[in-house]
């Protein structure tokens, strides 16, 4: 199977507030697990991720990358069986690293005990540089936004500056909480053609997931203990999420071979490129 000889990487981006994108990235590596997918999710923003699941990381991908850490001690369990990895400082040092670093940092989850089949990259919301060091230019970033018009603006600012200092011109468009009756192809369409004249851009719609109160961001003291895909698995939204998620299989994101090298091994070449 294709998940047991290459890995595949989501670099998620986005214009949205913290929360709703830590909660979005949670949904959507439920989703991909439903489908069978081995998801591990890497955290770059500020401890988002681990915000809402309610966990307290005591180490981080960094520690992994210096060979302070093994993985299973950098690694917490989340909700659905999604494993998270903390890895705000491991990020920023790779974020300064070429392409072959990245290769490597991800071969060492494709080189797992248990593999990972899709590493999610919770990249810091609006900004999108860590997102195209992952993607290469070559490949698509995940950008998430709303259909407001203050969003699409800070999306096309967002894209500019990715285009100045990465050459990073595709992209995969995720509309957010669109209000019900709101069909956000018009938009796309829109946005597609001003970033294919101004920006040489290359804008695919990804999908749009509805508003829904019940994903709102969790408060600290209310943890997410289940997704909704979990908790209420006929919920429209949840339905969303597996539609999201199957259509994701045929991205063009950046896919890693599985090295023959042991994953700790993997991890500490992947250091040598930052020390």
């Amino acid at each position: 199977m294709l998940a047991h000889t290459r890995l595949r990487v989501l670099p998620l981006a986005s214009t949205l507030e913290r929360g709703a994108q830590a909660m979005l990235a949670l949904h959507l590596g439920a989703a991909l697990s439903q489908l069978g997918q081995r998801v591990v999710l890497l955290d770059a923003s500020r401890g988002d991720l681990a915000q809402v699941m309610g966990l307290r990381p005591r180490h981080e991908l960094l520690h992994l990358l210096q060979g302070e850490r093994d993985f299973d001690e950098v690694v917490l369990e989340g909700p659905d069986g999604l494993r998270l990895v903390p890895a705000a400082r491991g990020v920023e040092a790779m974020t300064k690293d070429d392409a072959g670093g990245w290769s490597e940092l991800f071969g060492a989850f494709a080189g797992l005990r248990d593999p990972a089949a899709l590493v999610l990259v919770n990249c810091p919301s609006g900004e999108a540089r860590t997102a195209c060091r992952i993607a290469g230019g070559a490949h698509e970033v995940v950008l998430a936004l709303e259909t407001g018009a203050q969003a699409v603006t800070g999306a096309y600012a967002l894209m500019k500056a990715a285009l100045r200092s990465d050459g990073q011109r595709r992209y995969r468009l995720l509309f957010n909480e669109v209000p019900e009756g709101v069909d956000p192809a018009p938009l796309h369409a829109r946005m597609e053609e001003a970033a294919r004249r101004f920006l040489g851009g290359e804008l695919n719609l990804g999908g749009a997931l509805p508003r829904e109160p019940a994903l709102a961001p969790a408060r600290p003291q209310a943890p997410l203990r289940n997704t909704l895909l979990a908790s209420h698995p006929a919920h429209p939204a949840a339905a969303a999420y597996l539609s999201l998620a199957g259509a994701s299989l045929d991205w063009n994101l950046p896919e890693i071979p599985r090295p023959a090298s042991s994953a700790g091994s993997s991890a500490t070449a992947a250091h040598a490129h930052i020390a």
